[in-house]
């Protein structure tokens, strides 16, 4: 009797034994071991804790890379945010860029104009803001959210630009 209780914890520590294998493979093709191991944790996490009425192995494999997919999401957005330029600066000799990058330098700036009145209306007050030097906090209050989410938010309009600007590179 004690070992048919124990049974089926032992099933569910092998069947999220196979799913994190899985998660990791996945994670680890894109991301060092390291960080597909941190990433996997994470998504494995959310799983149980999300989800713990789902219970078969065809249901959750899908399930769990998916969530591991919105980790890795996240992973990069924080990446992106904590991106510091090199404490002494970019330094040039002259202080000035050479004639050809200033002008594939005009040439970009231009086209980002022409871009950004295409974006909606969030995007092009996110943007107007991150301009003015505005701090996190203050922009997420003013559009009635929190600061993830506007990262979130800032990150698809950066992609939508991005688009925009490149669209056969997409």
């Amino acid at each position: 009797m004690l070992g048919a209780a124990q049974s089926p914890a032992l099933n569910r520590d092998e069947l999220f034994g196979r799913i994190r294998h899985n998660v990791f493979g996945f994670l680890r093709r894109r991301h060092g071991d390291s960080d597909a191991e941190d990433m996997t944790q994470r998504a494995i996490l959310v799983v149980l804790e999300r989800y713990p009425h789902i219970s078969q192995e065809p249901d959750l494999v899908p399930l769990a890379i998916r969530c591991a997919q919105y980790v890795q999401m996240e992973e990069m957005r924080k990446r992106r945010r904590t991106v510091q330029p090199p404490e002494d600066g970019f330094d040039l000799p002259s202080g000035e860029l050479p004639t050809e990058e200033k002008l594939l330098w005009d040439a970009r700036v231009d086209q980002l104009y022409k871009a950004i009145p295409k974006l909606g209306e969030r995007c092009r007050n996110i943007l107007r803001q991150r301009l003015l030097e505005v701090p996190s906090n203050t922009i997420a209050a003013s559009l009635e959210t929190t600061t993830a989410t506007l990262f979130v938010w800032e990150s698809r309009c950066r992609g939508s630009l991005q688009k925009l600007v490149n669209p056969g590179a997409y």
